[in-house]
């Protein structure tokens, strides 16, 4: 019996780096699941710059088979100018299917 999985964090890693393309070869990015449009910037990581776009994307949700993504988020708010974290955090919906 394998057990659904959910995998989460900073990983450094752009889609296209090699410790992304190896998490995908046995999780899906949360990213590409979202039945919904994904929300917000294509980056995760702001570097406390609120006048840069966030381009740069290094943290993910990773799901595993039998959980469908609802909705998927990057979420930029910052407070009187200033990024609470150098990195967006990110938002799912997630359903554990049966």
């Amino acid at each position: 019996n394998e057990y659904p999985v959910v995998l989460t964090g900073d990983f450094n890693a752009e889609p296209d780096d090699k410790p992304a393309q190896l998490i995908t070869q046995r999780l899906h990015d949360s990213k590409q699941l979202s039945q919904k449009p994904p929300f917000g910037n294509t980056g995760t990581h702001n570097g406390f710059n609120p006048d840069k776009p966030v381009k740069r994307r290094i943290d993910y949700i990773f799901v595993s088979d039998g959980i469908s993504v609802k909705k998927y988020a990057n979420i930029s708010d910052y407070v009187d100018g200033n990024f609470l974290s150098d990195h967006l955090p990110v938002y799912t919906v997630l359903q554990f299917e049966d």
